[in-house]
């Protein structure tokens, strides 16, 4: 079966990101609903893989514009 979420720790990994950061930004596209899809499992943060690939691959729009 495909993965159809990452976890923080795999977009951690991913990308060579702080935990600090990766939070931010997760809590930010949780926050504003922006960015990409990112659900609350419990306490866990779960990043919908399609949304967050697109974001990323179209230059991580939106994030560093504050």
């Amino acid at each position: 079966m495909e993965q159809r979420v990452y976890t923080a720790k795999e977009v951690m990994d991913m990308h060579k990101l702080g935990r600090t950061y990766t939070y931010e930004l997760l809590s930010r596209a949780a926050e504003t609903g922006e960015l990409f899809v990112v659900m609350s499992i419990g306490k866990s943060l779960r990043v919908r893989k399609d949304s967050f690939d697109a974001w990323f691959n179209d230059g991580c729009k939106g994030f560093f514009e504050k």
